[in-house]
């Protein structure tokens, strides 16, 4: 029996997303349409990454315009888009549970 060539991931994913592709595609054998679910949940994680590293440099809050204390637009931002536990996700019934619970943890 051969082995069939596992797909590669985007070129342009970050290191935890590579990661996570790399162990789901070991541990899967994924259609087309859970590939690219895969593809947005490996850069959602990477988005998680940088918004992180962000308020890591930063701290949770900065100045605003007039002076004020305000929140870290980089703990917004997930809510702005939509949120990052899966929103991107929803509305397709045929989403693995392990990629939700992995992008889940990332928020």
């Amino acid at each position: 029996m051969t082995n069939p060539r596992k797909p590669s991931p985007p070129a342009d994913l970050g290191v935890r997303g590579r990661k996570f592709w790399h162990s789901t595609v070991a541990a899967f054998e994924l259609s087309d349409v859970e590939q690219e679910l895969l593809n947005e949940c490996c850069r959602l994680l990477d988005e998680c990454e940088s918004l992180r590293a962000a308020v890591d440099a930063d701290g949770t809050t900065v100045t605003g315009s007039a002076g004020q204390t305000r929140v870290h637009p980089a703990l917004d931002a997930p809510y702005r888009a939509g949120g990052l536990s899966g929103g991107a996700c929803q509305g397709h019934g045929d989403v693995p549970s392990f990629l939700l619970d992995e992008v889940g943890r990332c928020a």
